[in-house]
Formats: C-alpha cells, sequence, structure tokens
C-alpha cells in the first residue's frame, strides 16, 4: 500500500491544508497553513504538497515540487515558502507529512501486508500451518523494511476488490468485483460485465484509471481465537477466504481446507473494508 499515512513516524500522521487569503495589506495577500491545538506539523517535518484546483478539470491535483526545482518532491515544512503557496482563491494546497527526519525517497510511504511463517517466529501456541501478519515498512534512510508483526496465527489472508465500470467511473457505485491480479500474469479472475476481467487487468497498470474505476477494498483475514482445545472440534472442514458469492475470486477459487491438526482451534474470518477516499470515484 502506498500512501502517507501508513508510515510508522508522527510526521507520517499528520497533516494541514494552506487557502489562499485575501487582505487589504501592501502584499495584497496572505497564504498560511491551518493548525490545531495540537498534533501539528513541526517545522523539521518532512512534508509532500498537492494543489487542489476547483476552477478547472485539469491539474486539479498536481504535486508541488520546492520553488525552482519539482525534480525534488518534497520540503520541510519550516521552509515553505511564497513561491510554494496558493495563488489565487480557486486554490487550496494540501500539506502531508511523510517522515521525522529522513530525506523521502519517495513522495509517499509505502508498507507491505503479508503473512509469514518462518521458523522461529511463529509463536507456539499458534496451530499448525498458521503463520504472522506483517507490516513491512520501507525506510526512506536506506529504501529496506522495517518489520512490524500486527497479528499472530493466521492461516490466510485475501484481498477483493469493487470497481465502478461506469465511463470514467461516473456511476458512482460498485457493479464489478475482482480478485488480486496473478503475480506470474496479472489477470484477475471478475464478477460483473461481460468481458469486464480484460478491462480490469488494463485499469490495474494505468494510474488514471485506477483512481477512476477502483471504489472499494475489502481484506479478509482467518486467523486463530484462543488456545488449542482438546474438547473442541472446529465444525467447519473448509471456509470461503471472502464473503457471499465471492469464493471464486479468494484462493483461486478454493476454499480453504483445515487440516486434521488445525480442527482442535477455533478459528475467526475478519473482513476489513476501506473506501479510499483520494481515489477519484469516492469523490463525487
Amino acid at each position: 500500500m502506498k500512501g502517507t499515512t501508513v508510515g510508522r513516524s508522527k510526521a507520517s500522521q499528520r497533516w494541514t491544508y494552506i487557502n489562499f487569503h485575501n487582505f487589504s495589506t501592501a502584499s495584497g495577500r496572505e497564504s498560511r497553513p491551518a493548525s490545531w491545538p495540537s498534533n501539528n506539523l513541526l517545522a523539521s517535518d518532512k512534508v509532500t504538497m498537492v494543489r487542489a484546483n476547483f476552477n478547472t478539470d485539469t491539474d486539479d491535483h498536481l504535486l508541488i515540487g520546492s520553488p525552482g526545482d519539482n525534480t525534488v518532491f518534497y520540503n520541510d515544512y519550516g521552509a515553505i515558502g511564497a513561491d510554494s503557496l496558493p495563488q489565487n482563491d480557486q486554490q487550496t494546497h494540501m500539506v502531508y507529512g511523510i517522515d521525522d527526519a529522513d530525506a523521502p525517497r519517495m513522495p509517499f510511504n509505502r508498507s507491505d501486508y503479508f503473512v509469514s511463517s518462518t521458523a522461529g517466529t511463529v509463536p507456539p501456541f499458534c496451530a499448525p500451518s498458521t503463520g504472522v501478519l506483517y507490516k513491512m515498512t520501507v525506510s526512506h534512510s536506506d529504501g529496506a523494511y522495517a518489520p512490524n508483526p500486527l497479528l499472530d496465527c493466521v492461516a490466510d489472508m485475501q484481498v477483493v476488490l469493487g470497481w465502478d465500470t461506469s465511463e470514467g467511473g461516473g456511476a458512482n457505485s460498485i457493479d464489478a468485483w475482482s480478485s488480486l491480479p496473478s503475480e506470474d500474469t496479472g489477470d484477475v479472475t471478475a464478477t460483473g460485465p461481460s468481458g469486464i476481467a480484460t478491462s480490469i487487468k488494463s485499469w490495474l497498470t494505468d494510474a488514471e484509471s485506477l483512481r477512476e474505476h477502483l471504489k472499494m477494498i475489502k481484506v479478509y483475514v482467518l486467523a486463530q481465537e484462543g488456545k488449542m482445545d482438546r474438547n473442541f472440534t472446529f465444525p467447519q472442514a473448509t471456509m470461503i477466504v471472502g464473503g457471499d458469492g465471492e469464493g471464486s475470486l479468494t484462493r483461486g477459487g478454493v476454499p480453504y481446507t483445515f487440516a486434521a491438526n488445525q480442527l482442535n482451534y477455533r478459528w475467526k474470518l475478519y473482513r476489513i473494508t476501506a473506501r479510499p477516499k483520494n481515489l477519484l470515484s469516492n469523490q463525487r
């Protein structure tokens, strides 16, 4: 996942905006960040800015670089100068914290989520064939991954994507669902209009189409509850790691099958649903 808030620094959880203010002063205008009683950005925080124009359909979300050098996509919050401020009352600049100290490698944070069953990392009370759900965040200083365990005893994790297939995503509704793309071919399994899997495969490799059509992300995590109970037998031999009608979209259409040595554990299917607000299709 890519976004400013998926980082682990305090700065990545901070943001503000700068409006254009027109006063009767010698300069004719004054632009300043909005502030709150607490959790404001610090002067040394590394930030990126996005210009939001409301009077045009072009460049409505434009990344603003450092003044005089647009190849530099970040700035110290305390060093934002007049050249980076809104120039008229149709502009608002959104300011997002990226990192506390390190110079950003990219204008966002990146975190990968996966289940690992590496020997020696899974707690002994976990059922066989389970692992640990990790969040691995890319360090801006050296590009290395910093591991952060989130949940023990995870048997499986699956993701389902919801799409608005209308022209430009203008219908503001979800009429197709798909799996994640195959790592080998990029192919997806999808339900919805005829031939939609081909379109989704194309949208996943085009940033503009992705912003227009992707509306929802659903994450399913099958995890153990409690410890082993020899007096208990889990009542299901298999489980679809997904919602109703999504059996063909997760695990290649094959339900998760519990091994005999997993049946003396209780299992729960967690569902996390997200509608990313920065996607164009969710702003209508």
